[in-house]
């Protein structure tokens, strides 16, 4: 095998291990993103408001801006003739909120068009997860962790949603 040929074998079985392990739970989001695996991102910082608070803004924003239905067109190359491919893939937010943290998940689910392969969940693949702990009665630790798809506005608009910031919906349209 020639050695441009093995680098992208080998390129490509890296690929192909990170897609493997697509996040199926909220559990292997997190340790995909702790792992640093291929196209998984995490943050982590602490805001000055309590945790109450945090929990009122993830849940407003949730219904506002995450719960919806966005129609993807993109052209997939990979085999030997090039197609038009139209999804439309439905977002789906789910805010918990007990006395240990507020976790919101976000699932994406495609209802028309070509399906995700595999045992998808019933919601879709998760890809967002954001857990906020509560450090003393004025503030909260917030971890993010991010499977990158192409909703990465939704994960850098996390920040100043819990801070309080900016409360725009972010434009999920591509």
């Amino acid at each position: 095998m020639s050695r441009p040929n093995l680098i992208a074998f080998i390129f490509f079985v890296v690929l192909l291990a990170g897609c493997a392990d697509s996040p199926r739970t909220a559990d292997l989001l997190i340790q995909n993103a702790r792992e640093e695996v291929l196209l998984s991102t995490k943050d982590a910082f602490v805001v000055n408001l309590p945790i109450g608070r945090v929990s009122n803004m993830l849940n407003k924003m949730a219904d506002e801006c995450i719960h919806q239905k966005v129609t993807r067109n993109f052209r997939d190359a990979s085999g030997e003739v090039a197609v038009n491919i139209t999804q439309t893939i439905e977002l789906i937010p789910k805010v918990i909120v007990d006395k240990e943290r507020t976790r919101l998940t976000v699932q994406y689910k495609v209802i028309e068009g070509i399906p995700e392969m595999g045992n998808i969940p019933p919601n879709g693949l998760y890809f967002m997860l954001v857990d906020a702990y509560p450090v003393d009665k004025y503030t909260t630790r917030v971890e993010s962790y991010y499977q990158q798809t192409s909703f990465h506005a939704l994960f850098q608009a996390v920040i100043p949603w819990v801070t309080g910031r900016n409360m725009t919906c972010p434009n999920l349209t591509f």
